[in-house]
């Protein structure tokens, strides 16, 4: 399912346009991306937890590089933590 079957299949749950669903569904992913920015942890009830998780810099394998260099600095990675309830509604069909 991509984003605009899911807004297509919003818009015949809540009976509303799809530009409304379109709408609804964008602000979601917004305050999603907002809160992860923010450094925040996003938890959603049988649903998941959406966090950041930090990748530590990695070193070059060669030894005839200066032993401080670095191949690329740490940063943060989204990631996605699926609820049980989620994995077994998942297993169950």
């Amino acid at each position: 399912m991509n984003k605009t079957q899911l807004t297509q299949a919003m818009a015949n749950t809540l009976e509303c346009t799809k530009p409304q669903a379109s709408d609804y569904l964008n602000e979601i992913l917004k305050q999603i991306q907002t809160a992860l920015c923010e450094g925040e942890k996003v938890y959603i009830t049988h649903f998941g937890t959406f966090e950041l998780r930090y990748c530590l810099a990695k070193t070059p394998p060669n030894a005839n590089i200066d032993d401080n260099a670095l191949l690329s600095l740490g940063y943060n990675k989204p990631s996605f933590k699926p609820a049980n309830s989620l994995k077994q509604a998942v297993q169950e069909n």
